[in-house]
């Protein structure tokens, strides 16, 4: 099970840093256009490494969890609610504070839907 999350994992970064064109990563947190965008590169990316593995019912509900958060996430107004929500406000008007807490966020659903998902 741990080897098959280092592949989610990879397929995280690779899907949401390196696959990310620079169009999607400037327009996903205004336009659905690009949002979505974003989302269909980043699960792409996430299935290629993970469904050669991982090839049952319970990868497609993983994959669409993640589709379903990762959209949400990436227009950026629920990732400063939940720092507004914690007392965190400050920290939303930071760059690297929504793109940190953005990533904490992902990483977190993607570990915890993994968990029960993959037994």
């Amino acid at each position: 099970m741990s080897d098959l999350f280092l592949l989610v994992l990879a397929g995280h970064l690779l899907g949401d840093f390196v696959a990310q064109t620079d169009w999607q990563a400037a327009n996903k947190e205004r336009s659905w256009r690009g949002d979505v965008a974003h989302v269909l590169t980043y699960h792409l990316t996430m299935a290629v490494l993970v469904i050669p593995v991982w090839h049952d019912w319970s990868a497609v509900l993983f994959l669409t969890i993640s589709v379903a958060t990762h959209a949400l996430l990436d227009r950026r107004w629920p990732t400063r609610l939940v720092l507004g929500t914690t007392g965190s406000k400050g920290f939303s008007t930071v760059f690297w504070g929504v793109i940190a807490t953005d990533q904490a966020l992902h990483l977190s659903i993607l570990a915890i839907s993994f968990y029960w998902l993959a037994r």
